[in-house]
């Protein structure tokens, strides 16, 4: 499956400290690969059952981000099995910094 963007947007003169948290009500046992990037580098990329983190890797959810002002983020979503999409919610929650 194709890599789909959940979050593209610009951050404004100011930093934010942000916590992202990616999740999905559906229950499956499907593997998604989860990928935060700034200015289009990934800078954390990790596998997800259904938004909860894979217990073989060593990331935890939600992750905690530094975002420098002016930086496009992007918050990517890529299903790595042959199965039918899956409804994902992703939410941002942090304190600017100016």
């Amino acid at each position: 499956d194709s890599e789909l963007a959940l979050i593209d947007t610009h951050t404004s003169g100011s930093y934010i400290m942000a916590k992202i948290q990616a999740y999905s009500p559906m229950v499956a046992n499907e593997r998604y690969l989860l990928k935060i990037k700034l200015n289009g580098s990934t800078v954390i990329s990790t596998v997800t059952h259904l938004g909860v983190p894979d217990p073989q890797y060593s990331d935890q959810s939600p992750f905690l981000i530094l975002i420098p002002a002016y930086t496009k983020l992007e918050v990517t979503l890529e299903n790595q099995e042959e199965s039918n999409s899956n409804d994902w919610t992703v939410s941002i929650t942090g304190r600017i910094y100016r």
